[in-house]
């Protein structure tokens, strides 16, 4: 079901999968990151994962 939707990233516990669609897929540009930033977007992308990851960082965890 999400495959057919293009939507290629879902998240498992505490795993991030992606699966390749063997295509062009548009997940990624500056409009994406925007969106993520002002918590327009919900779902799982690796700009949340890497967002999340670096505010840990920054924060000394």
């Amino acid at each position: 079901y999400r495959y057919h939707r293009d939507v290629i990233y879902t998240i498992v516990g505490h795993v991030q999968l992606a699966i390749n669609p063997f295509k062009d897929v548009l997940v990624s540009g500056s409009n994406f990151i925007m969106a993520y930033k002002e918590k327009i977007l919900d779902s799982p992308h690796v700009y949340v994962i890497a967002d999340a990851a670096y505010g840990d960082m920054m924060r000394g965890i």
